[in-house]
């Protein structure tokens, strides 16, 4: 089963404990957990990494901080644009 992980940067502790998450979700060894950090080569488009994160994955992990809320609902030009066309968030 794939897993993505969707999250608003918010310093290195945020990644840190956004990492853990992904770590101790891949435990399992039936789950792989798509996560920027560990998949996304630097020389790749990040929007169209994260699109094709969405399609191939069968869950969708919202990590919805309030700086992600707040960037989602002013609809500032950043990745978390882009991640809310892509995943609806209620």
């Amino acid at each position: 089963m794939n897993v993505f992980i969707s999250y608003s940067s918010g310093g290195a502790s945020h990644t840190d404990w956004v990492a853990k998450l992904t770590d101790d979700l891949e435990v399992n060894p039936d789950c792989h957990v798509i996560f920027d950090q560990y998949d996304l080569d630097h020389l790749k488009d990040k929007n169209m990494f994260m699109e094709q994160s969405v399609v191939d994955s069968d869950f969708i992990i919202v990590v919805a901080t309030k700086d992600y809320k707040s960037k989602a609902d002013n609809r500032e030009r950043t990745e978390v644009m882009t991640k809310t066309g892509l995943v609806s968030i209620t």
